[in-house]
């Protein structure tokens, strides 16, 4: 499970480019905390909580693109990720890419571009390795207020084999707010739970 998290970075940052709006906010010193749970798809093994933080590291803004770099953690795995995402007006993509699971193999210098823009409603989004369907609006909690939050089933693969399948959650000023996901070998349920500034 070393590279639990690879993906999920995917997820996470896959909430810059959910709509025109600033729905994930790129500014200095955002930390995003997330309450997770993760079972073994096989039915084989029992469910491991714990928790996942992402916060920036640094940001650039150059020649129409913002260039953001991050810092992902888990508390399955004793690696740091140091992802990449670069957002310009044509859509986003991230760098920097891992794998995991029966997958776990680094691939060096690989990149996904999640996103197009503008985003439009029903849109389907081929990258070959990543496919993304916009859905329904839906309401959800989120420290005890009620959300609005747009649904997206997205569908990963590499050589020939699924990284991640299953629904993500956006909500606008907050980004990924929920993910109901299956990442190769493992059911990943993740809801964000906190979202503050560090004080780096």
């Amino acid at each position: 499970m070393n590279n639990l998290s690879s993906l999920l970075i995917a997820s996470l940052l896959l909430s810059t480019a959910a709509f025109a709006e600033d729905f994930f906010p790129t500014g200095d010193n955002h930390v995003w905390t997330y309450e997770a749970k993760v079972t073994p798809s096989s039915g084989v093994g029992k469910t491991r909580s714990g928790s996942y933080v992402l916060e920036t590291l640094g940001i650039e803004r150059s020649e129409g693109n913002t260039v953001v770099s991050l810092r992902a953690r888990d508390s399955f795995s004793p690696r740091l990720k140091f992802p990449t995402i670069v957002q310009g007006d044509g859509g986003l993509v991230l760098e920097g890419v891992t794998y995991l699971g029966s997958l776990a193999q680094d691939t060096v210098d690989h990149s996904i571009r999640l996103m197009e823009f503008p985003l439009v409603e029903r849109q389907r989004i081929d990258d070959g390795d990543w496919i993304a369907y916009t859905k329904e609006r839906v309401e959800l909690e989120y420290r005890g207020s009620p959300i609005e939050a747009r649904k997206f089933y997205v569908i990963g693969t590499h050589e020939a084999r699924y990284t991640i399948v299953g629904d993500l959650y956006f909500s606008p000023g907050l980004g990924l707010v929920k993910v109901d996901a299956t990442i190769v070998d493992y059911h990943i349920e993740m809801q964000l739970s906190s979202m503050t500034e560090s004080n780096r």
